[in-house]
């Protein structure tokens, strides 16, 4: 069977396109066999670990200044609490899921690293075989897992200051 030139075309341009989407989803989603595992003791922020309970949290940090339900979410809810406009946990099933960080309010690692910082510290810390890619516009994210669905996400402006850090986990 033979092919017309706009098949041919066609057929060249759409490997061409398949070709490129593999390359970029190898980048932007890749394997978490390349990644070097943090310590689990290190994928914390402000003192709290994947799978606190409200108690706890509430414990450490009081009364949440902002509390919402977010409907939709795909483990059924999600409870966010907010402290400031600057910190943020999210909690699926008691549990704290997700933290944000970003501004320099006083919560860390705990190796001491916080937004306004520079990513080499984290990068010698914890090891440049990290899992780099871009992220918005003139960001770069940074993931540093502690298991496989689970770590610390740094994104940085495009000097390299830590403009955002996030703890967090996936479900499988």
């Amino acid at each position: 069977m033979m092919m017309n030139k706009g098949m041919k075309r066609y057929t060249i341009l759409f490997t061409a396109f398949l070709f490129v989407i593999s390359i970029a989803t190898a980048h932007i989603f890749p394997s978490h066999a390349e990644a070097r595992f943090i310590p689990k003791a290190e994928a914390a922020l402000g003192g709290i670990q994947i799978g606190a309970t409200t108690d706890y949290v509430r414990s450490i940090y009081g009364e949440p200044t902002k509390e919402r339900v977010l409907d939709g979410h795909w483990c059924g809810y999600t409870l966010e609490w907010s402290y400031g406009e600057t910190f943020t946990i999210e909690f699926a099933d008691g549990k704290v899921e997700n933290i944000s960080v970003t501004a320099d309010n006083g919560i860390k690692t705990p190796a001491g690293f916080a937004v306004g910082q520079n990513i080499s510290g984290p990068l010698a810390y914890y090891g440049e075989d990290t899992m780099e890619y871009p992220a918005k516009r003139h960001q770069t994210s940074y993931n540093f897992y502690a298991s496989i669905g689970n770590g610390l996400n740094f994104m940085t402006d495009k000097k390299g200051k830590i403009t955002k850090i996030i703890l967090w986990f996936q479900r499988s």
